[in-house]
């Protein structure tokens, strides 16, 4: 994606990584739930998963790396 414009970024990212990041929080989500939250895998996927946000944010702003 090496020089394409940030609007032409955003589409591709809207395009390609906004379904796979949105299907990976899923499940993540679906993960949490089955494992004991005493587990050392649920306590990475909450941390992973309070950060969700600043994570996911190149998928709403082309001019942001991954």
């Amino acid at each position: 994606m090496n020089g394409l414009s940030s609007p032409e970024h955003l589409r591709v990212r809207q395009e390609h990584s906004r379904p796979l990041i949105v299907e990976l929080e899923a499940w993540l989500r679906e993960q949490r739930a089955k494992l004991s939250r005493n587990n050392g895998t649920t306590k990475a996927i909450i941390y992973g998963l309070s950060g969700w946000d600043a994570f996911s944010r190149f998928n709403d702003d082309g001019r942001l790396c991954m």
